[in-house]
């Protein structure tokens, strides 16, 4: 397997788990064929790769895994505040039909 098609399948393992992934799971992705060197080595390129987003690439004790920037909380923090008014305007009946669309959405 070539590097950037293993790059990009490491990737969409981290992007699809919401856990931090260790090296040795990832190592599973490739039926154990890149050994774990090979994959921190690649993990650090994807790393480079992600500088300056949105998102980080970040190596923990319990694995890798993709998480928002600490500079983009504050951001962050005004979806939240929007949802919870949304779900208390729900709740007091402020919102009508919108929140039975909302329901029938969660479903």
């Amino acid at each position: 397997m070539n590097t950037a098609l293993a790059k990009q399948v490491l990737e969409a393992a981290l992007l699809a788990h919401t856990e931090p992934m260790p090296v040795s799971e990832l190592r599973r992705l490739f039926d154990d064929e890149l050994d774990a060197e090979t994959i921190r080595l690649l993990l650090e390129d994807l790393q480079r790769e992600w500088v300056g987003r949105g998102v980080e690439l970040v190596p923990l004790a319990s694995g890798w895994r993709f998480q928002t920037r600490p500079e983009m909380r504050e951001y962050l923090d005004k979806l939240k505040k929007r949802k919870t008014a949304a779900i208390f305007a729900c709740h007091d009946g402020d919102l009508g039909d919108h929140c039975l669309s909302s329901a029938s959405h969660a479903r």
